[in-house]
């Protein structure tokens, strides 16, 4: 129903239906990762991704008060604007608290060549496909603190979700680690869009941009169900395991070469940087995996 409306660009159920899902996703989130949590250090995590979906439960529920009842336009209600923008930091708290131990175990090296990777291929997207390659257009976060400090969150909460998972070699992690990472880069991907959209006047509420939120929260929820039926807690964790072959994983980072090529062709210097970083990084990665 909530879908529907907003392809039909149904503002009521929009309002209406958003701060229901999102409570849901919440009350989810909260028993996987709060109730059901023992250890202190993961039930603060668990505290904090529960408090972030709470927060834009909070945030939607006041949004559909101002049009649905008060007749005002939440966009003006700093409250509301600033409360959706301070989720980002929630997840942040989330995913370092819950990501610090197992970090801590790791082969350094490969720890490092991952950082690198993942930082080359999101700095040149964000460089050629946001800002189009003008820095005049980089230039207009400087106008708005929050929404720069938000942008360059969600590229710290993409890069750390990723890292949590390609820098984990041949280990068997639950099935909600990976869930729940796929919640936060949608998350993160979304909200990205989402101040694309709005630093050049193109973002529209209830539309199927908001829905990625919602649908992120879920994803969210969804893992805390999975935690919760999950027997086995903590996967084994070694800090110099290896893979059988270099050829696992890693192998979605072509993926980045191949949408340049798709959308600006060979002919921009940007891929050619592409294509070095991740020879370098294959070669390295090889090598320290085979050592």
């Amino acid at each position: 129903l909530y879908y529907t409306g907003l392809f039909h660009k149904n503002d009521i159920s929009g309002d209406i239906l958003s701060p229901v899902l999102t409570f849901i996703a919440f009350y989810y989130a909260f028993r996987g990762y709060f109730l059901d949590e023992k250890e202190k250090k993961f039930k603060i995590a668990g505290f904090c991704i529960s408090a972030g979906i709470l927060g834009w439960f909070i945030c939607d529920l006041l949004w559909g008060i101002s049009t649905l009842l008060l007749n005002t336009d939440p966009e003006a209600n700093l409250f509301i604007t600033y409360g959706y923008s301070s989720i980002n930091l929630f997840i942040l708290v989330f995913l370092f608290v819950s990501g610090y131990s197992k970090i801590r175990r790791w082969n350094k090296m490969q720890f490092f060549l991952d950082l690198m990777i993942i930082t080359v291929c999101t700095a040149l997207f964000a460089w050629v496909f946001v800002f189009d390659r003008k820095i005049e257009r980089a230039m207009l976060l400087q106008s708005d603190p929050v929404s720069m400090l938000s942008l360059f969150s969600d590229i710290i909460i993409y890069a750390w979700t990723s890292l949590l998972i390609f820098s984990t070699r041949k280990v068997r992690e639950p099935l909600y680690v990976y869930v729940v990472a796929a919640g936060g880069i949608l998350f993160a991907v979304v909200d990205f869009i989402y101040y694309y959209e709005y630093f050049y006047g193109k973002y529209e509420p209830n539309s199927l941009l908001d829905g990625g939120y919602v649908l992120a929260f879920f994803i969210i929820g969804a893992s805390g169900i999975m935690r919760s039926r999950t027997r086995i807690r903590v996967a084994v964790e070694t800090g110099n395991a290896v893979n059988k072959w270099f050829f696992g994983k890693e192998v979605l980072f072509f993926l980045v070469p191949v949408i340049f090529i798709v959308y600006k062709g060979t002919q921009t210097p940007y891929f050619y940087i592409l294509l070095a970083s991740i020879t370098v990084y294959y070669v390295f990665t090889n090598y320290t995996q085979s050592n």
